[in-house]
């Protein structure tokens, strides 16, 4: 999960705590540990895999590299590496 959204969903959650009862909990379960933050949230991360999917669809239709590179912006090994991952 995604500590963010946890941090959101205990504080806006509808529940009645304190905010030093949100603290505990949070300290009880993050404390002492490294935590990652990706740069990208949830919305980011779904408009990435769309992108994805329609080049994959491009490159199965047989679209040119050169316009496929043009129109997601993305460098010629990103589309390798998103196309090796076809089935």
């Amino acid at each position: 999960m995604d500590i963010i959204r946890d941090i959101l969903d205990r504080v806006y959650g509808g529940k009645d705590r304190t905010p030093e009862e949100i603290e505990c909990e949070l300290r009880k379960d993050y404390g002492g540990e490294r935590v990652y933050i990706p740069k990208d949230g949830d919305r980011e991360h779904a408009e990435i895999s769309e992108r994805n999917t329609a080049i994959r669809a491009d490159w199965l239709r047989g679209e040119r590299m050169e316009l496929i590179v043009r129109r997601y912006r993305v460098t010629r090994q990103r589309i390798y590496q998103i196309v090796k991952g076809l089935p």
